[in-house]
């Protein structure tokens, strides 16, 4: 009988400690999605996307939501590129990137890399950097995987930041501040919102002008860090295993000679592998897109809307002509790719208006 007793209280027990792990664990996740910085709709959105719904994703830092419109492409072309963008987002991180995409979207058939962010010097680099990225990223060994790769490189640049990993593996215990005296129940709604123009990101900044220092295009080559040979190798490695047709791509804008050096030698050692990179810092690639440097920049780095549509003009008719997408695609997909297009015009229509500009240029409307 005294067995049988004590046989219940173990059984007891046991329950007891199986509920507590399993409210933790529901409670992490929960705090996971409630404590994420404040721009990363691209990332958390793209959760959102239906199951083999994506013909593509473009992944990178704010060269691609600034200048890939995914919503123009579609009605220009049928393909579904989604933006997975995050500013400043490390290359170190970009095959972690690629293997939560795969998880949801097994048949897509291409994957955009831009490299812009590799050129960034181990000072430069910043905790949110890592965590606009993995913040957003679902609770899961890929995620660890890639905090985990991300410190690493960071620690061999020398990057000013702390390596502290719990500060990474729950964002909660650093976002201390969102507990303050005027908390509210909004607080506590998870953050995995939409985005609502499939990653592109819309702002004032859209309609803003800069005049653009055309730079000054070179050939030459610097030696790379060991640690960015080191990610960019892994990258390449991984690159190879996949069935997706991978390109390089390297956003233009004012880029100074020591980058264009650093970048050149990113590129050499990417097509040494036998990848395609479409390098648009380069005299030849800016004339072919046709960018004006003193109307189609929102600043020294990014194009504005009139830029983007351009940018997205030319790369879109590349990947059609070398790329075989599917045509196949569910009336819920187009439905929601549709409204995300109309939506999109019916925002820059009204923010140019608000601006008091013209929706033509060049002679053309800016919106396809």
């Amino acid at each position: 009988m005294k067995e049988v007793w004590n046989n219940k209280q173990k059984r007891k027990k046991a329950a007891i400690v199986l509920v507590f792990i399993l409210v933790a664990a529901g409670l992490m996740v929960y705090l996971l999605n409630v404590f994420v910085l404040d721009d990363q709709k691209a990332l958390s959105g793209f959760y959102h996307q239906e199951e083999n719904s994506l013909d593509g994703i473009y992944i990178g830092s704010s060269a691609v939501y600034r200048y890939w419109i995914p919503t123009q492409a579609y009605d220009e072309y049928g393909m579904k590129i989604y933006d997975i963008g995050t500013g400043s987002e490390p290359v170190v991180l970009q095959k972690y990137l690629i293997k939560e995409a795969l998880k949801t979207q097994p048949n897509m058939k291409v994957v955009l890399l831009d490299i812009r962010s590799l050129l960034k010097s181990g000072d430069e680099l910043k905790e949110a950097d890592i965590s606009r990225v993995t913040d957003a990223m679902k609770m899961s060994s890929n995620r660890t995987e890639a905090i985990d790769a991300a410190l690493d490189y960071f620690k061999k640049e020398g990057a000013p930041i702390s390596y502290n990993k719990s500060y990474y593996y729950y964002p909660f215990l650093l976002y201390h501040s969102r507990w303050s005296d005027d908390f509210s129940p909004s607080d506590l709604k998870p953050f995995r919102s939409k985005s609502p123009y499939m990653g592109f990101e819309v702002s004032d900044m859209s309609t803003a002008v800069y005049k653009n220092t055309k730079p000054s295009y070179t050939e030459d080559q610097t030696k790379l860090s060991e640690a960015k040979i080191e990610i960019l190798e892994d990258l390449l490695a991984y690159c190879k295993t996949l069935d997706q047709k991978v390109i390089f791509v390297s956003a233009l804008y004012s880029i100074s000679q020591d980058d264009q050096k650093e970048l050149n030698a990113s590129i050499s050692l990417i097509r040494k592998s036998g990848f395609t990179v479409l390098d648009f810092n380069s005299k030849a690639m800016e004339g072919k897109i046709g960018l004006n440097w003193s109307t189609d920049f929102m600043d020294s780095n990014h194009v504005n809307y009139l830029g983007a549509v351009k940018y997205t003009s030319y790369l879109s008719s590349y990947l059609n002509k070398n790329v075989k997408f599917s045509s196949d695609a569910s009336d819920s997909v187009k439905e929601t790719w549709d409204k995300a297009a109309l939506k999109l015009k019916e925002s820059i229509v009204k923010r140019f208006a608000d601006a008091g500009l013209s929706l033509k240029h060049d002679g053309e409307t800016v919106i396809p």
